[in-house]
């Protein structure tokens, strides 16, 4: 009976024990720079084969959490016949500011208790602070980003070179941009995009040899004086380095290199402060570019005739900010009919800005004989090379335009007798007519019916062509909607066999291109000229069903936003953004059918 008891409350305390909980947390370290990546690592754990909760954990004010890169594990240990369970979180924080932090307690709750973890307490000091040993201070002279710009002293619009150069010793993979990249104040353009895929280049800093890689170029356009800054670029690699312990597996040597281990770093640049200057008073022809450029202004034809169109150019060429550009508008007297210009631009990002043409043509028509007097326009620059404002003054063109009506707005060398109908004013001729002047005596009645047979014949046939014309207009209509979605769906099959030897970036641009492409076709507009709120307001103009717009809507405005975003900012893999082109372009069809 004794040895019953004794049994019983064995167990009961057993039991008890595998009730228990642990909750621990811990960081890779205890001292960061302000940019660097911390680790925090939280672990639940206990006696018994149970399902652990998850822990939480409170913001902690001058941490900021990365969203996509947190991981979870779980693992399951037996000894002596009792169950051991843990599961671990993983989360990786930026250090956004300088002092000393409390991180913790998390907490969990199992079977209505609530467990606390461990408090943590972090030192954070400047980002250019050396470290010491503790901290692992050798990583900070394998990998370190270094950021230059070629003015530091800029105008109001010129352009800017900053180069972002990532230096290293050591074996590196998988960089990435764990912040987004903006400055405010100024407008960016990235250029060399074809950067990641460079080879290294060998470089000597303080007597030491490295490899370095340009990771990012972009020029900036300052939109006001005073101080700019620039903040430093931040990056996550996986960095190679000596082991500080034997190795535990056999399987290290086909998983990794079996002298070195690979740890996750963050690396920061240096920040950038420009000094820009006001550009001083302006005339009032200022156009807004800054740096090089010289124009000119031509026309098709010397002399015209009464409604023959003439076309007016102005061509820019040049190096520089033609993103802040307004070209001189030119003005055309009310004896011409003029169409609105039309712009093209064929620019090349560069380190010194845009550089190529911009070209504007005007199409006016003279309704009347007389000059075409196109005045003298003068524009103004800031030139780059004199560091001042210069000015060019296109000469005033005059086109005479015979034949038609005179500027008066009667016809020339005739008798005009006027007759008013209504509103309106014709010109009546007061020759004779020509039937009575060839001697041909006209009858009231003797055309009449063959005029009236002449008349249903013609309208008979007009009704047959219309008739056959529709049914031709529907056949074609249909032949090219098929047309066009079957180009559209193999270049989406074209854009997922490129998805496996090229990045996310040329995907996109496949995927953007067969879009466009289709969306252009059927609603009859330029392939490039098109803007995502222009489609869908067109879109809703043809009645299409709102939740299929709303579909429609939000993917056009997402495949823009990835265009430009950086490629870590861009959460969907190269299938998914396949697939998701694929269902948008069968909600497009479906509603073109």
């Amino acid at each position: 009976m004794r040895l019953i008891l004794f049994l019983l409350v064995s167990s009961l305390f057993t039991g008890l024990r595998a009730q228990e909980i642990e909750l621990a947390i811990s960081t890779d370290r205890t001292t960061y720079r302000v940019n660097d990546i911390v680790t925090v690592t939280l672990e639940v754990a206990t006696s018994g084969n149970v399902n652990l909760p998850e822990p939480t954990l409170s913001p902690v004010q001058g941490l900021k959490r990365l969203p996509g890169q947190s991981s979870s594990g779980q693992s399951i240990s037996i000894v002596n016949g009792s169950y051991r369970v843990s599961t671990t979180q993983t989360h990786t924080y930026l250090a956004t500011e300088t002092g000393t932090l409390k991180v913790g307690p998390a907490t969990v709750v199992f079977k209505g208790k609530t467990v606390q973890s461990n408090l943590l307490t972090l030192k954070i000091v400047a980002a250019d602070a050396k470290l010491g040993s503790e901290t692992g201070q050798e990583q900070d002279e394998l990998v370190f980003i270094k950021a230059t710009a070629n003015k530091t002293n800029p105008v109001v619009g010129e352009p800017v070179y900053i180069k972002y150069r990532l230096y290293f010793r050591t074996r590196i993979n998988n960089p990435r941009q764990v912040q987004d990249f903006t400055i405010s104040g100024a407008l960016t353009d990235d250029v060399n995009t074809g950067v990641p895929n460079q080879r290294p280049q060998n470089e000597v800093v303080g007597g030491i040899t490295y490899s370095a890689v340009n990771i990012r170029e972009l020029v900036i356009y300052p939109q006001q004086p005073g101080l700019l800054e620039i903040k430093p670029l931040v990056l996550t690699v996986q960095a190679a380095r000596p082991r500080k312990n034997n190795r535990s597996s056999v399987f290290d040597d086909f998983l990794m290199d079996p002298f070195q281990e690979y740890t996750q770093i963050s690396v920061s640049s240096n920040s950038l402060k420009l000094t820009v200057r006001p550009t001083g008073p302006l005339p009032a022809d200022y156009t807004g570019f800054v740096g090089d450029i010289t124009g000119k202004r031509t026309v098709s034809r010397q002399t015209a005739e009464v409604n023959q169109p003439v076309s007016v150019f102005m061509t820019f060429e040049g190096t520089g900010n033609f993103k802040n550009f307004l070209p001189p508008k030119l003005s055309f007297g009310s004896q011409v009919e003029a169409y609105p210009p039309k712009e093209t631009t064929k620019m090349n990002a560069g380190v010194r800005g845009g550089t190529g043409t911009w070209s504007i043509e005007y199409i006016i028509i003279p309704r009347y004989s007389g000059d075409i007097n196109l005045p003298a326009v003068s524009w103004s620059w800031w030139d780059s090379g004199s560091d001042k404002v210069k000015t060019q003054t296109f000469p005033a063109i005059t086109i005479p335009v015979t034949g038609g009506a005179a500027a008066n707005g009667l016809p020339t060398g005739e008798s005009i007798d006027f007759r008013t109908i209504g509103k309106d004013i014709s010109f009546i001729r007061t020759e004779s007519d020509w039937s009575e002047a060839s001697g041909f005596r006209k009858s009231p009645h003797q055309w009449a019916i063959p005029a009236f047979l002449m008349m249903w014949a013609i309208f008979g046939m007009a009704f047959v062509w219309l008739r056959r014309s529709d049914r031709l207009r529907a056949d074609y209509k249909s032949f090219a909607h098929r047309h066009a979605e079957k180009f559209a769906r193999k270049s989406l099959e074209k854009a997922r066999k490129l998805a496996e030897t090229t990045d996310t970036r040329e995907v996109l641009g496949e995927i953007h291109r067969v879009i466009s492409q289709f969306i252009a076709h059927k609603l009859k507009i330029g392939e490039t000229a098109w803007t995502a709120s222009e489609v869908i307001q067109l879109l809703s103009s043809q009645n299409m069903p709102p939740e299929q717009l709303s579909r429609v809507s939000a993917y056009l405005h997402k495949l823009n936003e990835y265009r430009f975003a950086p490629v870590q900012a861009i959460t969907e893999s190269k299938e998914e953004l396949i697939k998701h082109a694929e269902i948008i372009l069968a909600d497009l069809s479906a509603f073109w059918s």
